[in-house]
């Protein structure tokens, strides 16, 4: 598994409920939080302000909520869905 560098997360994104009928809603619209498993991060980062080192909050295997089509989507094994996002865009770990 590739390292992120600074506070950048890789998450494992879970499997997305499909829905029967209705109207369709392109992905990049929708607002409903996703969810994942953290699979490899950064060491942090310095606030650029203070010059202090953030450590970084999560752990590798931390159950996470992301808000929306945050993230940029990766491909590392076939079939499943990851993304590298910054640890500021994990809003709630499990």
């Amino acid at each position: 598994m590739p390292t992120p560098i600074f506070d950048n997360v890789i998450i494992l994104l879970d499997e997305e409920e499909k829905q029967t009928g209705g109207v369709l809603i392109p992905d990049e619209l929708r607002q409903t939080p996703r969810t994942g498993t953290v699979v490899s991060f950064g060491k942090g980062k310095q606030a650029p302000d203070t010059g202090v080192w953030i450590e970084m909050q999560i752990k590798e295997g931390n159950r996470v909520s992301l808000l929306g089509r945050t993230g940029i989507p990766i491909k590392l094994e076939a079939g499943k869905k990851h993304v590298i996002v910054p640890q500021d865009e994990i809003k709630v770990i499990f």
